[in-house]
Order: C-alpha cells, then sequence, then structure tokens
C-alpha cells in the first residue's frame, strides 16, 4: 500500500506503484496492491504511521506499507 496525498508531485510516486503493481499482479491472487491518499484517509494513514503520516520525514520520499 502507497501512502500518498492528492497533489501532483506525488504523481510520479503513483504511477511508478501502478506499473510495478501491473508488472507482478499475476503472481498471486491473495496479494493486492493500493494506493491510500493522506488528505481523505487521515486517521487510517495515522494508525499505520504511529501519526506521522505520509511522508519519510528525514528522506522526503513516501512511505509503503505492507498490510
Amino acid at each position: 500500500m502507497l501512502l500518498t496525498k492528492k497533489i501532483a508531485e506525488h504523481d510520479a510516486y503513483r504511477d511508478s506503484f501502478r506499473d510495478f503493481a501491473v508488472e507482478h499482479s499475476e503472481r498471486s491472487d491473495q496479494v493486492k496492491f493500493a494506493y491510500v491518499y493522506e488528505d481523505t484517509q487521515l486517521p487510517f494513514v495515522k494508525s499505520v504511521t504511529w501519526g506521522r503520516g505520509a511522508v519519510n520525514d528525514t528522506l522526503g520520499s513516501l512511505k509503503v506499507s505492507a498490510l
């Protein structure tokens, strides 16, 4: 699951994640890929990031979570 925001700067991250998901979707029926918008799902994003949000403060990159 890619944690993202609805901003143009994150389009490239979503495109890359989507391409990866398409390329690897046939490997398993049980593995699913999704991206979650912090803007609209803030309580959920906070719960999986211990309140830190979608962006890595140190690197400035987006976070990916495996659930």
